[in-house]
């Protein structure tokens, strides 16, 4: 029997000039850090296949470029049955040309609390596939229980409304009326989780749940440069 891969041959292949890649956003510049500000903090940033790629290099490169420690962590189906192992593919819409290599596996996240932040990236592919996975939520459930600093953007809160709906015996992850903002298209996946959605605000911070959201990759300057300001907080400030 024939897979799925064979009907391909039905269909004309993607033209040259038809460009996959979608928008080029514009990245954001910084200006210099004038010393390792964030030297001793360390930062974990959890993705599956599929995430925008400026949504990863960009929070990426400014928290090493501050000194920050920074670890990749992928579903632990890519080191197992990934050939090369570890593999992430990143996306630019629909082009999947590209990918980098995860530090670690979910499974292998043990300590949670030994980190001073989670990120989770967005990307249409990427938080479709953590938010049934059961480490990737368990991570953000232990990140919220410790206190660490959660932020997120695009569609990455997805994430965040699954690990609040699906523990339904336990503690609740993020209380109703918890602020935050993702891009217009979960808008009403996150009022219906019992967020309480800003629409206009490029990034949002919910102090009692430390919670940093962004709407999309043009709010990645603004984004990353308030989880620099609270990073170089105490936890409790």
């Amino acid at each position: 029997m024939n897979g799925s891969h064979s009907l391909v041959a039905k269909y004309l292949p993607v033209p040259v000039s038809l460009d996959t890649r979608g928008m080029d956003w514009a990245l954001p510049v910084f200006a210099d850090p004038p010393s390792p500000s964030l030297a001793g903090k360390r930062v974990l940033i959890v993705s599956a296949d599929g995430p925008e790629l400026p949504e990863i290099d960009v929070p990426l490169e400014y928290l090493r470029a501050r000194g920050a420690e920074v670890q990749l962590a992928g579903q632990n189906w890519i080191f197992e049955h990934r050939d090369p192992p570890g593999y992430i593919v990143l996306a630019q819409w629909l082009a999947d040309n590209v990918c980098v290599k995860a530090d670690l596996a979910l499974k292998d996240v043990v300590n949670v609390a030994d980190y001073d932040a989670l990120f989770i990236p967005g990307g249409a592919w990427n938080p479709d596939m953590l938010r049934t996975d059961g480490d990737a939520l368990r991570i953000v459930r232990e990140a919220r229980a410790h206190g660490v600093l959660i932020v997120s953007l695009c569609h990455g809160p997805q994430v965040l409304i699954s690990a609040a709906k699906r523990e339904p015996d336990g503690p609740v992850v993020f209380p109703r009326g918890t602020e935050i903002t993702g891009v217009e298209s979960i808008h009403v996946d996150l009022d219906n989780a019992g967020f309480v959605v800003h629409h206009d605000q490029p990034t949002v911070y919910d102090a009692a749940s430390r919670l940093l959201t962004a709407r999309g990759p043009n709010d990645l300057g603004p984004l990353c440069e308030a989880m620099g300001r609270l990073l170089s907080q105490p936890a409790n400030a």
